[in-house]
């Protein structure tokens, strides 16, 4: 492009992060409106001043880049007032070099400077939470795993989107060390226990007890310990007792002999009851040999329906129904009990799980 009043080619020079085309002869300019403002000076004087120059400017220039006439008029809010010249087409400035060095770098206001306290107080305060929700979806990176983590992962993958637990509760610690010592037993001996009659108290001990081995044990170590801390031991021990009674009393006027015990089924229930009160939850650990983030909910509804298979197995069976009715519907009949979600989380400290999933 050449300078529309020496005709020599003006060069371009690339000043920071913003470009200008120059004469070295005239010590003019050519720059665009988009290059003033990244360049950080205040670009509204000669905004202002493009409006009023399509209206009202004098005849300028040629256009070095389109050909066409620009529009010229004083800049008054410029030192000396120096002519300016303005490409309506290509939103190009035309002006003296000094003119340009001239342009007041733009004011950069703080917004915040015009708030009220009590809007400063608001603000702080959705920051405050919105941390609290970030750090309770348990938001990492998967880099921050020490292989150690790593390899405990395979074994017991990290809950996340939850609140913390310093240690094991009592009746957590109880169920688990009972799961833990019935594992251990041969399935057969336990299967002879139910060839006794429903009643006995060999035939019920191990019906609770059995709770599927090491899967009963790993369900009440990652979910026990937390829903105990939230409802409370009492009511803990409430749920699992209460849950038991009902599966044991409709198994026994439906199927006494259920390949699915009454322990698995205490089990279960106590799964959908974390997933009812932390629905948003998520299991991280490494599956398939790749570290993936499962939820909750759909993790139980996997144990469920392989629970079901089992009992399925040699034809339809109301044990099926048994299944579906004590571990949904204890755990339902336990929300409403509590006084529902919100109430529970909020009695127990934990409010910022409540809508933990709306943003």
């Amino acid at each position: 492009m050449k300078c529309p009043i020496c005709k020599q080619e003006l060069k371009l020079k690339q000043e920071d992060e913003h470009s200008i085309y120059e004469c070295e002869q005239c010590k003019e300019v050519f720059v665009s409106l988009t290059s003033i403002k990244n360049s950080g000076k205040d670009v509204d004087i000669l905004t202002q001043l493009r409006k009023d120059t399509m209206e009202h400017g004098l005849p300028g220039n040629i256009c070095p880049s389109c050909s066409k006439q620009m529009k010229a008029k004083p800049a008054p809010g410029l030192h000396l007032q120096p002519m300016v010249e303005y490409c309506e087409t290509c939103n190009f400035i035309f002006l003296k070099r000094a003119s340009y060095d001239a342009i007041p770098e733009r004011e950069i206001v703080d917004e915040y400077d015009n708030l009220t306290e009590e809007s400063v107080e608001a603000l702080k305060q959705i920051s405050k939470d919105l941390d609290k929700k970030i750090k309770a979806r348990g938001i990492e990176d998967e880099k921050m795993y020490t292989p150690f983590e790593r390899i405990m992962m395979y074994f017991v993958p990290r809950l996340i989107g939850v609140p913390k637990i310093k240690g094991i509760p009592p009746i957590t610690a109880i169920l688990c060390g009972i799961g833990l010592i019935f594992s251990l037993i041969p399935s057969g001996l336990i299967w002879k226990a139910f060839e006794n009659p429903m009643l006995s108290g060999r035939h019920m001990m191990f019906d609770f007890a059995v709770s599927a081995g090491f899967l009963g044990v790993y369900i009440a170590f990652i979910f026990g310990a937390r829903l105990e801390e939230t409802i409370g031991s009492k009511n803990f021990l409430l749920f699992i007792i209460s849950t038991y009674v009902v599966s044991f009393v409709l198994r026994l006027l439906f199927n006494p002999q259920a390949a699915v015990s009454g322990g698995m089924h205490v089990s279960i229930a106590m799964a959908v009851l974390f997933s009812f009160l932390f629905t948003f939850a998520r299991l991280r650990g490494i599956f398939f040999f790749r570290i993936y983030t499962i939820p909750v909910w759909f993790f139980t509804l996997i144990i469920a329906i392989f629970s079901v298979i089992m009992q399925t197995l040699m034809g339809f069976s109301p044990a099926s129904l048994v299944f579906f009715i004590v571990v949904f519907g204890m755990p339902t009949l336990f929300l409403f009990a509590l006084g529902g979600k919100k109430k529970i989380l909020k009695d127990a400290g934990l409010e910022e799980f409540i809508n933990i999933g709306s943003y």
